[in-house]
């Protein structure tokens, strides 16, 4: 097996999720195995490390593209993350007028957690959810509500069934505002144009039907701040039953996390990037 970089070629490294620049100073062939003693850019020698050539990347403005759109997604994540807190910090510290009960906060558990880690790799490297999803966001929420069905009462059922009619309007009101990352907007408008064709009934919760559990947990990470600003009038969605459904669901969807999230993605197709670009999606 050959080497593809030269002594001093400078390449782009992936490690941790992340691509750095680096500069090739050592090559070596262990077990067959190309690698690179590395010298990372704007670090101490301290990182000079071998990694193999399956990791690195040609050194071009493309994959610098790549590179920065990666570091813009961690750093969402981490807005994202650091948001989640504050939200989970300020329900938890804060109680009614009257010093009544604290209110409830979501928790996502860290296993979950790791799509949406996921999710923002995909997107940095431009990469698409293959649409339509399934099982999509109805499908999602119908096994929810049949979930354990012979043990809950007549009205449970229907607290259930009013809770999941409602999600779903959330989630297809949302979407567009709230769910989506700038290269996923040009697929968006895709659907929506089939969906404007459709009878004003059926738009209702149209999105719910074409997407799946990757944006639906987008939705339930946002769910308190969303709560303020995207839910239609005089909806009860979160009533004190609804918060416990809504912490059920999430206890459902880390439980079969092989069965609604996928390991899928499609390269986004060039117009989509054209208009991500151009259009400032």
């Amino acid at each position: 097996m050959s080497f593809a970089y030269e002594i001093n070629d400078k390449v782009f490294a992936e490690y941790g999720g992340h691509l750095y620049e680096a500069k090739c100073v050592k090559r070596r062939m262990k077990d067959g195995i190309p690698q690179y003693y590395l010298k990372y850019f704007g670090f101490g020698k301290r990182n000079n490390r071998w990694q193999p050539e399956k990791d690195l990347y040609p050194y071009n403005e493309e994959n610098r593209e790549v590179m920065l759109d990666r570091r813009e997604a961690a750093r969402r994540l981490e807005e994202e993350q650091k948001q989640a807190k504050a939200r989970k910090r300020a329900s938890t510290s804060s109680a009614s007028p009257s010093g009544g009960a604290q209110r409830s906060s979501l928790s996502v558990p860290p296993s979950l957690s790791r799509n949406l880690v996921l999710q923002h790799l995909r997107h940095a490297d431009r990469m698409l959810i293959p649409l339509p999803r399934r099982p999509s966001v109805h499908e999602i929420l119908s096994r929810f509500r049949h979930h354990d069905i012979d043990a809950k009462d007549d009205t449970r059922r229907q607290q259930e069934e009013e809770f999941c009619a409602n999600m779903e309007v959330v989630f297809s009101t949302a979407l567009g505002q709230r769910l989506l990352w700038s290269i996923e907007r040009a697929q968006y408008m895709h659907w929506l144009k089939k969906r404007d064709a459709l009878p004003v009934d059926d738009q209702v919760t149209f999105f719910a039907r074409i997407y799946g559990a990757e944006h639906f947990l987008r939705l339930i990470v946002l769910m308190p701040e969303l709560l303020r600003v995207c839910v239609p009038a005089n909806m009860p969605i979160f009533q004190r039953e609804h918060a416990v459904f809504l912490r059920e669901l999430i206890e459902f969807m880390n439980g079969h996390q092989d069965e609604l999230f996928t390991p899928t993605y499609q390269p986004s197709p060039p117009e989509y990037l054209r208009l991500s670009h151009f259009a400032g999606l």
